[in-house]
């Protein structure tokens, strides 16, 4: 078990690929007006879409803990748990902002974390619009990092916000600051202050397990960690 609250710095290497396909064939039917015959012309297009995802998970449940399937990534229902989503596949009625995005997600204490909007404190979800196709079966890089203490630039930093519900495990004691690094170890996508002893509930050691989860549902693909780094800072 590691001890996150000290501070931590982990990096690790993924893939997405294999996704499913959905293939429709479309028949149209014309006349001939020379030879007067019916002529039917076949369309066959497939589309490639993929789900649901994966997590970065700090959970101090238990060694085995394991969440729900499919939109739930694996790490919903997961109690004394932190979940950084690579979600990527839109949600509608869990309050996705789009089909990829990253965000954290917390339920405190020792509830059970939810991949729902209320339990999201903080997100980023221009991945597509930055050049960062998660899905394009390509080698991605993530550096997640948790360190005591509040440290903000506003030139280093420009990500640094959150939603509404961070303001429950914003403390004067313990507070720190939690970023996250999608293939661009200079510039964070995430990037807000946090309490982690109030975030989730460590024990009276300090400790969780930290380790990733993935699920798929109607959609699939592979969900492949390559390499993988933690660092106790």
């Amino acid at each position: 078990k590691r001890r996150p609250e000290h501070g931590f710095n982990t990096t690790f290497k993924f893939q997405i690929s294999a996704r499913n396909q959905e293939c429709r064939t479309k028949v149209e039917a014309k006349t001939s007006h020379q030879k007067g015959t019916v002529i039917n012309q076949h369309y066959h297009t497939c589309t490639e879409n993929g789900a649901d995802g994966f997590a970065f998970v700090i959970q101090n449940h238990a060694d085995s803990a394991l969440g729900e399937v499919g939109a739930k990534l694996g790490y919903s229902g997961i109690p004394q748990s932190i979940a950084v989503e690579f979600d990527l596949f839109a949600n509608q009625d869990l309050g996705d902002p789009n089909g990829m995005h990253v965000a954290v997600h917390l339920s405190g204490g020792k509830a059970p974390n939810d991949a729902g909007q209320l339990a999201r404190v903080g997100f980023y979800s221009y991945l597509n619009e930055t050049g960062r196709n998660l899905q394009d079966g390509l080698h991605h890089q993530a550096r997640i990092v948790y360190t005591p203490g509040l440290q903000f630039n506003p030139f280093e930093q420009p990500e640094w916000r959150a939603t509404d519900r961070l303001r429950t495990f914003l403390k004067g004691d313990g507070l720190g600051t939690f970023r996250v690094y999608v293939d661009d170890f200079d510039k964070a996508v995430i990037n807000f202050p946090i309490s982690m002893k109030y975030a989730i509930d460590l024990g009276p050691n300090g400790e969780a397990w930290t380790g990733f989860t993935a699920a798929t549902g109607k959609q699939w693909q592979l969900h492949d960690i390559l390499a993988w780094e933690f660092h106790d800072t």
